[in-house]
């Protein structure tokens, strides 16, 4: 784990990467080799972090939350998994994916047993009142993948398409995260809509950046390409802004409308204009809108060392490269 602002909860992570291993361990050679690569390659942790520290921060005990808390990073990377399939990515987080090093169908597999997995320990160990939560989201994150498909190299994409389509894919999990650990537990329902409320907030802002890197960020502490998103035809809000304010947006919508864009000198090109069209600044301003209500969320909750941690968490977006 890299955020040292989660440094308050570190030993409860540890626990947690236990509880993963323990989890998606399978007899079946064909995947198990792939799924603990993905497992060992780490990643932020980001979404069974905000359960733990949601949970804490409310009253929760360790115990009854680190369950919970895997399942969302399981959750999250079998999505991951099968976006990759999906966007034919041969990176992430600076290493092969599953798909590039082992092909498609094993990708299938292991995104389709870390589903099974997810799902097995959600029904062990999550409130029965919650489940529907639970049914919602993946219902939620799976159309917001699918729109994301079916608008690829559309220039028609709108401000509002993108923000809903943001919200289903990223900021559904990342809200459910935040008041799966504690909905059985807690009656303060304006604390539970706080915190949901946070979670979408923190989704809107972290993926707001993750696009911007797309367009300012070094490839190497990104993990992946550069320009990725303009390759496989997903416009996103840097971009979309360009397309409607930029003086040179008739010469950006003719490159686009080449359809599949594969040379770098036109990536680079593209990503020149996007820049100097104040798309990149747009979307900083957007990121912190939403960590200003963000911050407003968590004043419900009590003083704490887990308030604390929530609050540095979400400003850590502010400086975020990877």
């Amino acid at each position: 784990m890299s955020y040292k602002e989660l440094d308050v909860i570190k030993d409860e992570l540890c626990e947690l990467e236990k509880f993963i291993v323990r989890s998606t361990s399978t007899p079946q050679q064909l995947i198990s080799t792939a799924v603990n690569e993905l497992i060992i390659s780490g990643g932020k942790r980001i979404r069974p972090a905000l359960t733990l520290l949601t949970g804490r921060a409310l009253g929760n005990k360790v115990d009854k939350l680190i369950p919970i808390a895997a399942c969302m990073e399981i959750i999250h990377m079998a999505t991951l998994v099968h976006d990759d399939i999906v966007d034919d990515s041969v990176l992430r987080r600076g290493k092969s994916t599953i798909q590039s090093k082992y092909g498609k169908d094993i990708a299938v597999f292991a995104g389709d047993f870390l589903f099974s997995q997810a799902f097995m320990a959600i029904a062990q160990y999550a409130d029965k009142s919650n489940l529907n939560n639970f049914a919602k989201a993946i219902k939620r994150i799976c159309e917001g993948e699918i729109e994301q498909y079916e608008s690829r190299y559309s220039l028609n994409i709108s401000l509002l398409k993108y923000m809903r389509r943001i919200k289903r894919k990223t900021g559904v999990l990342l809200a459910l995260s935040c008041v799966a650990g504690i909905a059985n537990k807690i009656i303060n329902y304006k604390a539970m809509k706080n915190m949901y409320a946070y979670g979408m907030n923190f989704g809107m802002a972290f993926q707001i950046t993750d696009d911007i890197l797309d367009y300012v960020g070094v490839e190497d502490t990104v993990g992946k390409p550069v320009g990725n998103d303009i390759k496989n035809g997903i416009y996103t809000l840097p971009l979309i802004y360009a397309l409607n304010y930029s003086d040179r947006k008739e010469f950006l919508r003719e490159k686009l409308n080449e359809n599949l864009i594969d040379d770098n000198d036109t990536v680079n090109e593209i990503v020149e204009i996007v820049r100097q069209s104040g798309g990149v600044e747009y979307s900083i301003n957007l990121v912190d809108r939403y960590i200003k209500k963000g911050l407003e969320n968590i004043e419900v909750l009590k003083e704490s060392k887990y308030k604390d941690s929530l609050r540095a968490i979400i400003l850590s977006l502010k400086k975020r490269e990877y």
